[in-house]
C-alpha cells in the first residue's frame, strides 16, 4: 500500500459512513484471535458518526491498530477501542496494556518503517512498522 501512496496511485474514496459500524466490523473481525489470547475487546463507541471516507481503507487500518495491541498485549487484559465526537473533533482511541514506547523511541515513531527496540532487544531496527514521513 505504501508503494502504492509513494506511487500517487492510491485512489481513496469519500462515501458516506459510519464510523462506529466500521470499528464494530474491525473488533470483530479480531474477536477470534482475541479470544484464543484471552484478550478482551471494550468497544465505548458513539452510536452513528457520520463520516465522509474510504470504508475500506479505514477498516484496513483500524485493524493494523488492533493488530498490533494484540501483538504486544498479554493474555488476561483487555484493549478498549473508544470512539467519541465532540463540536469540533472525531477521536478514535486504542488503548492496550502491551509494552508502550520508550521516551528515547518517541521521536522516530512516525519515521517510515521505524520499529522500537523492545527489553531483550537493546535498540531500535528496521521492519513493516506503521510510521508515516
Amino acid at each position: 500500500m505504501l508503494s502504492v501512496a509513494d506511487a500517487g496511485q492510491l485512489r481513496l474514496t469519500r462515501e458516506p459512513l459510519y464510523l462506529d459500524e466500521v470499528l464494530e466490523e474491525a473488533c470483530a473481525l479480531v474477536k477470534a484471535r482475541a479470544d484464543t489470547k484471552n484478550i478482551g475487546l471494550v468497544r465505548e463507541l458513539e452510536s452513528d458518526i457520520p463520516y465522509l471516507g474510504d470504508e475500506a481503507f479505514l477498516r484496513q487500518l483500524f485493524l493494523i491498530f488492533l493488530d498490533n495491541a494484540l501483538k504486544y498485549s498479554d493474555g488476561g487484559t483487555s484493549i478498549k477501542v473508544r470512539l467519541e465526537k465532540d463540536d469540533r473533533f472525531i477521536k478514535i482511541h486504542f488503548e492496550d496494556h502491551g509494552i508502550g514506547i520508550s521516551a528515547a523511541d518517541l521521536p522516530f515513531i512516525f519515521e517510515r518503517f521505524y520499529r522500537a527496540g523492545s527489553s531483550s532487544n537493546n535498540g531500535p531496527h528496521q521492519s513493516g512498522g506503521l510510521g508515516w514521513r
